[in-house]
């Protein structure tokens, strides 16, 4: 039950740690608001402890300045404000289970890592001719410097590797878990490990996680350093109009600009200021498809000029930059095939034979390796890699090639080759894993789809440690919740991880993966109304997430719930709907397992209720669909079943022989193994005696024998399975006059199940029986009374075998001429069953008692109850009865009256005493 919510506060390194504890269930709200004195969170919670009240109004730190509870907050909680001292404090809110706690962690803003400084390579300012030029110190638009990583090989050493749960090595910041900051609840034990559930997890879908792509900032970093045009005053009408074109691009007078740029050009079609001109109007042009990336027409025709400017002043400082914005441009915009081309007419600008490579030229040849990547080129894309990698100006873009080589291995499908080229790169450059995350996240999904599921939660362990805002982390979480549920470490770790993916990352494709899972696996105890919100909420989000396959892993995650809530008509329909109208999936195979699962389980479902014609009847539906070709042995054993429940023990023996011989053909071999945890696969043992029973009820005496005989190991048996065994094993020995043995075989279950009242009554019974068919009535009273007793003490004998007792106690009492006792046991019989079983012969035996001992009015009184007998005969039987002996009773009273009659009586009585 739940205590009074109570906090408890504590430093953690340097966070401020509320720890509320009391509830298994928190409802809670937390905003923050900026305020004139400051940033201040809110934080709504039921009503606390008085305490617990008083401890937070007097708790102020190095991060917060004061606490003041509200103890008259709406809907009986009470509000929390948390005023901060300065806004660069951060918080961190999550709910935790086993045990149940709200934290709330505030803690100081951390700087990103920074990789070691390395000296740029510089060149000199590109400049126009005089009349257009860079100004003086301005950054040379041809040799911008675009990412930093850290030095390596003969640039610089790299840091030294440092021990893999330190937050300084791996590169930690931002929001973390104070008590667990490298994340290590998230991995799975060897101990936790199971094969079943991995067995298990081979016919779900996971969705396939797009690849973590190195950002490009090279098209931002050019936009933010523009060339400036210059025109250095004249006193004449050209260069006075050309100044006025530059004042009126300098003030975004752009449409002025359009309208006299074109009329100018159109006046001086030789003018020295031509070049500059065009590129106030390309840029122009360009700035509104910055603005607006919708205006195509603008992008075309600014890329159209760009391009026109360079074959026409190949010679331009402008030339090499316009180039590479066009490069970028492209790609931005996803144009591979143009993004190609402008790079490949920048390299072979800026490579002549026996010149020396620079860093723009490098990033111009990873960036045609991008584009070359996505028009799965995949081979030249790797060349161009190779190339930069080995030959490239400097340590950055060489490490940035090796890495890059691992995700063209990894879009191309080749899990194997991307590891091995991300475990060359790591190995090559140990500790650039922290500026370029591509490593961890993509080597993890590789991991994941080659099957080295504990290597790849180790790995996405690491990308969320190093990474922890990188918003793939929503991803990595998600995944890491899978991997727990695969490697057996059970749904409630799983739930937790997809919590915290949502709590961490919310509004990323990857916490709606975790928030659709989530939901799934708190379905199956969810209320009706509760579980159609949760899947309506899933359909929503899989609306909404942009990844392949997400229909087909919903569709199976929607069945997946209603099969645990025993819906199984329902998620057979759910699944045959999106197998119909999706008939190219990807996992097709997958989804038509599912469906022969949910109805086999509905064959399953009917069996287990005895409705066995609707059983067979199901049978014989499913084959002639999606059944047609399932080799099931569990279907088998039901479809055995429904006909054992039918009487049709033929059609019974020879489905139970069927699947035992498929049993047998896979005994040993892992595909046993597999089969046990996808299929409810009875045991060889378990079918044999269901074989013995059915040739046992069809008098096959000798057949019954041989496959008791094949049952190895009768203790591995359920507790009904030894039972019967027993009892089949009493039956056979019966049949072959072996009487000694089948009560020894009894006997020795007895005392094996002494204490168990459900199990060992129909044991005292059957041993009664065999007493009762030797005329022992005895010993057969005193097995009976055991049972009685133990229903007397326990109240845990079945209907079937006290009923059977009653009865057949009363049948021994009469045997042994003690009528009043079989009368009572008669008569509890009737109290407890009358009207539910057809007792019509016991209440005729029982006034027969009555009858026999001469007390009339007690037999009649029986006997009136057997008219509301649905059979006849007992009534027609005990009306005869009384009706003779009315007959005998008149008789007796008329011969009385007779004088002679009497003297006749008497002399016959002295007769008979004198003889």
């Amino acid at each position: 039950a739940d205590s009074p919510p109570y906090v408890e506060l504590s430093r953690v390194g340097n966070a401020t740690h509320f720890e509320f504890k009391g509830l298994s269930l928190w409802k809670y709200d937390l905003r923050r608001a900026k305020t004139p004195k400051g940033d201040v969170l809110y934080l709504r919670v039921p009503k606390l402890t008085p305490d617990s009240i008083v401890h937070l109004n007097a708790h102020s730190d190095a991060l917060i300045e004061s606490v003041h509870v509200d103890e008259h907050a709406l809907d009986d909680q009470v509000e929390v404000a948390v005023r901060l001292r300065t806004k660069d404090v951060d918080s961190f809110d999550y709910v935790s289970e086993q045990p149940s706690r709200l934290i709330v962690d505030v803690f100081p803003k951390e700087e990103k890592a920074r990789p070691p400084e390395i000296p740029e390579q510089t060149s000199a300012p590109a400049r126009l001719p005089k009349k257009a030029s860079t100004r003086k110190g301005a950054r040379a638009p041809a040799a911008t410097e675009f990412i930093q990583v850290p030095a390596a090989g003969s640039e610089g050493a790299a840091p030294t590797a440092q021990p893999a749960d330190s937050l300084r090595a791996l590169g930690q910041y931002g929001a973390y878990d104070s008590a667990d900051p490298t994340y290590r609840r998230f991995l799975v034990q060897d101990y936790e490990m199971s094969e079943d559930a991995l067995i298990a997890s081979r016919g779900n879908i996971y969705v396939r996680f797009p690849m973590l792509k190195l950002e490009a900032p090279q098209l931002k970093a050019m936009l933010a350093s523009p060339p400036v045009y210059e025109i250095t005053p004249q006193d004449t009408d050209e260069n006075r109009e050309a100044r006025l074109l530059q004042t009126l691009f300098a003030n975004k007078r752009s449409a002025v600009l359009l309208t006299t740029g074109k009329d100018f050009l159109k006046r001086h079609p030789a003018s020295q200021y031509e070049e500059i001109v065009r590129y106030l109007i390309a840029d122009t042009r360009y700035g509104f498809w910055l603005a607006d990336p919708a205006l195509v027409e603008d992008f075309e025709a600014a890329t159209g000029a760009y391009q026109a400017l360079v074959d026409r002043h190949p010679d331009s400082p402008l030339a090499a930059r316009t180039q590479l914005l066009l490069g970028y441009s492209y790609r931005a915009r996803g144009d591979n095939v143009s993004a190609l081309q402008a790079f490949q007419r920048y390299v072979r600008s800026q490579e002549p034979p026996g010149t020396k490579t620079s860093r723009s030229l490098d990033a111009a040849k990873i960036s045609m390796a991008e584009a070359l990547l996505e028009l799965n080129r995949h081979d030249d894309a790797t060349a161009i890699l190779d190339d930069v990698e080995k030959t490239g100006a400097t340590a950055e873009e060489r490490v940035e090639a090796a890495y890059r080589k691992g995700d063209v291995a990894f879009k191309r499908g080749d899990f194997e080759g991307a590891i091995a080229r991300y475990d060359s790169a790591l190995k090559a450059f140990p500790g650039f894993e922290r500026t370029l995350p591509n490593a961890a996240f993509n080597k993890a999904e590789a991991l994941f789809w080659t099957g080295k599921y504990k290597e790849s939660a180790v790995n996405y362990r690491d990308f969320l440690v190093r990474h922890p805002d990188h918003p793939y982390g929503g991803y990595a979480l998600a995944r890491l919740g899978e991997l727990m549920e695969m490697l057996g470490a059970g749904p409630k770790r799983a739930a937790g991880a997809w919590m915290e993916s949502g709590f961490r990352y919310r509004g990323t494709p990857g916490a709606e993966i975790s928030r659709i899972r989530l939901l799934a696996s708190r379905m199956p105890e969810m209320r009706e109304k509760e579980a159609k919100d949760a899947l309506r909420e899933i359909s929503q989000l899989a609306a909404r997430t942009p990844l392949p396959e997400v229909e087909e892993f919903v569709a199976l995650l929607k069945a997946d719930v209603l099969y645990a809530r025993q819906d199984f008509e329902g998620s057979a329909a759910e699944l045959i709907r999106f197998y119909q109208s999706h008939p190219r999936a990807l996992n097709l195979p997958k989804i038509r397992e599912r469906i022969v699962r949910s109805l086999n389980q509905q064959i399953r479902d009917s069996v287990d209720k005895g409705q066995f014609i609707q059983a067979l009847r199901q049978d014989v539906e499913f084959k002639g669909t999606w059944m047609k070709d399932s080799d099931r042995i569990d279907t088998q054993v039901f479809v055995g079943r429904a006909y054992e429940q039918a009487g049709l023990l033929e059609d019974a023996a020879r489905t139970y022989r069927s699947a035992l011989n498929k049993l047998y053909s896979i005994k040993g071999t892992a595909h046993e193994k597999e089969r046990g945890v996808l299929e409810a696969l009875p045991t060889a043992d378990a079918l044999n005696l269901r074989l013995a029973a059915v040739e046992e009820a069809s008098k096959d005496h000798a057949a019954a024998d041989r496959s008791l005989r094949a049952i190895a190991k009768p203790e591995a048996l359920t507790d009904e399975g030894r039972i019967e065994r027993a009892q089949l094993a009493a039956d056979v020995a019966e049949a072959r006059g072996q009487n000694d043995l089948a009560r020894r075989n009894l006997t020795e279950l007895v005392s094996n199940w002494a204490g168990r009242p459900a199990s060992v009554a129909p044991i005292y019974l059957r041993l009664a029986r065999q007493d009762a068919a030797a005329k022992d009535w005895k010993r057969a009273g005193a097995q009976l009374t055991k049972v009685i007793d133990l229903q007397a003490d326990t109240g845990l004998v079945t209907g079937d075998t006290l009923a059977g007792a009653l009865e057949l106690q009363g049948e021994a009492a009469v045997a042994r001429g003690r009528r009043a006792e079989g009368a009572r046991a008669y008569q509890a019989l009737l109290d407890a069953f009358e009207g539910k079983r057809p007792l019509g012969s016991v209440r005729y035996r029982l006034g027969q008692i009555y009858f026999d001992m001469g007390d009339m009015k007690e037999a009649e009184s029986a006997w009136a109850g057997l008219k509301d007998q649905p059979d006849r005969v007992w009534a027609k039987l005990a009306q005869e009865q009384m009706q003779g002996a009315k007959w005998r009773t008149e008789y007796s009273r008329y011969v009385q009256r007779i004088p002679a009659m009497v003297d006749m009586h008497a002399s016959k009585s002295t007769s008979g005493s004198a003889k």
